[in-house]
This record gives structure tokens, C-alpha cells and sequence, in this order.
């Protein structure tokens, strides 16, 4: 018996990694809690981070695919928890 189909969804799960760069601009100041009181501070720091860059999907050795900025600042937006969360290279 011949079957015919025409329109019927399917997906297609692969591993692929997102990769989003990003910039860090921050700073810390470790404080001082010695000394006269009117000299004394508590720790400060801050953090912002942006996209650094188009965020791409990478296939591994099959390649990657750029995404678009428009597309980069929407993931942003999703992922910024995770891109806080991030670990910075920072020099000692």
C-alpha cells in the first residue's frame, strides 16, 4: 500500500554551542575597615556587561553561524542572568 504525506512537522535536536562575547566595564574597591572611622569605607563594586560582538552558533568542525545584532541584543536580554554569572579573565 502507497502512503503519501504532506506538511507534517518534525524537528531536528543537535548539539551546537551558542556562543554570546561579551565586555565587562567595572570596578572594585576593596574598601578600608582600619583605621580613624572617618577614614573607614566598605568594599564597592560594579559590573555592566554588553555584548561584545555578534553571538554565533558553533557546529563544531561543521562550522558556525554568525547571528545578527538585532538577534545578538535579544539573546542578551534572555541570557542576562548567565551573562552575569559569567567568569571574567581578569590579571591579577
Amino acid at each position: 500500500m502507497k502512503r503519501t504525506w504532506n506538511n507534517v512537522p518534525g524537528e531536528l535536536l543537535t548539539e551546537v554551542n551558542l556562543v554570546l562575547p561579551f565586555l565587562s566595564s567595572g570596578f572594585y574597591d576593596p574598601g578600608q575597615n582600619y583605621g580613624p572611622p572617618e577614614k573607614c569605607r566598605p568594599p564597592e563594586f560594579g559590573d555592566e556587561r554588553l555584548p561584545g560582538g555578534n553571538a554565533y552558533l558553533d557546529f563544531g568542525v561543521d562550522g558556525k553561524l554568525e547571528l545578527t545584532a538585532e538577534q545578538t541584543e535579544k539573546l542578551a536580554g534572555l541570557l542576562e542572568t548567565e551573562l552575569y554569572e559569567a567568569d571574567l579573565e581578569l590579571e591579577e
